[in-house]
């Protein structure tokens, strides 16, 4: 890879800033240029073609990453038609890629997408194989994999709090400052990390509660409304102070998307998500426990989009 240009289009969150760090340590070892770009739901949803054009010209090899890709769009055939495009994903709606052979997509063993980059290389670059690395892409796979729930919560088997921690750290710094703070992997939070998460975990509870209010309640749904980096945390209060809601909705602040988790094992989110947005023609999907979709931020379409839900729940 000397003197390659490697460039890495991937998704706006936790999982996908973690696959940009595992991807420059490769660059890095391999002595090749890097770059990377993030991308919200909504130019993943309406601008990928046009990344995707401009990227495999400039750059060598191309990395699309935790970027859920609808079957039937631009997005897609193009994916099929240029040869150094890559893509590493875990949402079921990338599932009809699993036959493209620059295509890694799993979406049966409940792991995120750095995860997925992470054990692709770890063996073949000896900066990766570290400690610090390995808690890194496991707490990642924790929070973007939606574990909370599924978790026994006993001391030693329980990651909650440490990888809700990595996502403030994420929201605290943005995605340029934690990429350089954590490109050698996990380390010891500094003092001003610290003050800051304690703080955070103080005011959490009485935040949701205050700032983010229950809108209404179907029966076995909850919805409500938040800024997106916060969906999991408002999800996971609410899920555990209401025994009996199998899902809860949140949308996005800026009103285009819809978040979907769930507590009940019997239902497949991933799938119901995905269906439900086809039917209205938007891009959607997720995981088992996790999904979500853009809307066009009506507030008739979203009580369509919930009651939808409740008759497939």
């Amino acid at each position: 890879m000397d003197n390659m240009k490697i460039f890495n289009l991937t998704h706006a969150d936790l999982d996908g800033i973690t696959c940009a760090i595992i991807l420059k340590k490769i660059a890095q070892e391999s002595r090749a240029d890097f770059s990377y770009q993030t991308l919200t739901y909504k130019e993943i949803h309406n601008d990928l073609p046009v990344y995707i054009d401009n990227s495999v010209q400039m750059f060598d090899k191309v990395f699309l990453t935790d970027v859920s890709v609808a079957e039937d769009s631009l997005a897609t055939k193009k994916i099929r038609e240029y040869n150094n495009i890559f893509v590493i994903d875990h949402h079921i709606s990338s599932k009809h890629l699993v036959d493209c052979s620059r295509a890694r997509i799993n979406t049966t063993e409940n792991c995120c997408a750095s995860q997925m980059v992470y054990d692709m290389y770890k063996d073949k670059f000896t900066t990766l194989k570290t400690k610090n690395f390995e808690k890194l892409v496991f707490l990642t796979d924790w929070y973007d994999t939606w574990k909370f729930n599924t978790c026994s919560h006993k001391k030693g088997e329980c990651f909650c709090d440490m990888a809700r921690s990595l996502n403030y750290l994420f929201d605290f710094y943005g995605y340029a400052k934690f990429l350089l703070e954590f490109q050698e992997g996990l380390r010891p939070l500094n003092d001003i990390e610290k003050k800051y998460l304690k703080g955070r975990f103080t005011e959490l509870g009485e935040f949701i509660k205050n700032d983010t209010p229950i809108e209404f309640c179907y029966k076995k749904v909850i919805f409500t409304v938040c800024k997106y980096n916060l969906v999991n945390e408002v999800a996971h209060y609410y899920l555990k102070h209401n025994k009996n809601t199998k899902v809860v909705v949140v949308a996005n602040t800026t009103g285009n998307s819809l978040s979907f988790r769930s507590q009940d094992n019997d239902i497949n989110l991933g799938d119901v998500v995905q269906e439900i947005a086809n039917s209205w023609g938007f891009s959607g999907g997720g995981h088992k426990l996790a999904a979500g979709c853009l809307t066009d931020g009506s507030p008739d379409t979203i009580e369509k989009i919930i009651k939808q839900l409740l008759e497939k729940i």
